[in-house]
């Protein structure tokens, strides 16, 4: 099943699946996700929040977010 045809609760999940157990000072594979157009996903923000990572304080802060862990 394309990831586009999953529900949006279960493509936020998905990323987050993926970095669990999270390991400190090691990247996370789900900022490595980027939608069609080569951007971040529009949710990476909840992403990290469910891998209890700090959570960005705007758009800004979450694309410097996600370039410097790419």
């Amino acid at each position: 099943m394309p990831l586009y045809d999953l529900p949006n609760s279960k493509r936020r999940e998905l990323p987050v699946a993926v970095d669990k157990p999270r390991v400190p000072d090691r990247p996370l594979l789900s900022v490595l996700v980027v939608t069609h157009l080569g951007r971040p996903l529009h949710y990476l923000d909840q992403v990290l929040s469910g891998l209890g990572a700090a959570e960005p304080a705007s758009e800004f802060a979450l694309r410097q977010i996600w370039r410097y862990r790419r």
